[in-house]
């Protein structure tokens, strides 16, 4: 996973570039590919015609269509990595919260039945209750 340092670098990198959204367009004159932000050249393709001459030119339209798509969709990823940590961490600390409230509810139980008057045979079968319940927690037992 992307650690903290490599997310704020990369919104460092997106913060200091022309504000988005960028869009390519093919210039024929030149015959290269250009990413714009408005009016403004923020990226150019060239050896278009080289490119076109060994028929890559869609490789250089993608390319440059991914450098585009980026500028918006960079923030938008690390917004919701940055969603996505905080909820799995919420959770954590919920199943962390559940894990010992069902922990004392098992010793609470253990607790009544070792406490409780029954006859002798029976005071038997109750600790056996008791251990059973206890085990459970811990991950022993059936």
């Amino acid at each position: 996973m992307m650690d903290a340092s490599e997310r704020t670098r990369l919104r460092a990198l997106c913060e200091a570039a022309t504000p988005g959204p960028w869009e390519t367009i093919y210039d024929e004159d030149a015959g290269e590919w250009m990413v714009r932000a408005g009016h403004a050249v923020v990226a150019v393709l060239t050896w278009q015609q080289a490119l076109d001459a060994l028929g890559l030119s869609p490789v250089t339209m993608r390319t440059a269509a991914l450098i585009a798509a980026s500028r918006t969709a960079i923030p938008a990823l690390l917004d919701a990595l940055d969603a996505a940590e905080r909820e799995r961490n919420e959770a954590r600390v919920a199943a962390e919260r559940r894990d010992a409230a069902v922990a004392a509810e098992r010793e609470a139980c253990a607790a009544m039945l070792e406490g409780a008057t029954v006859t002798t045979v029976g005071a038997g079968y109750m600790r056996a209750a008791a251990e059973m319940i206890r085990a459970r927690g811990t991950g022993g037992g059936a």
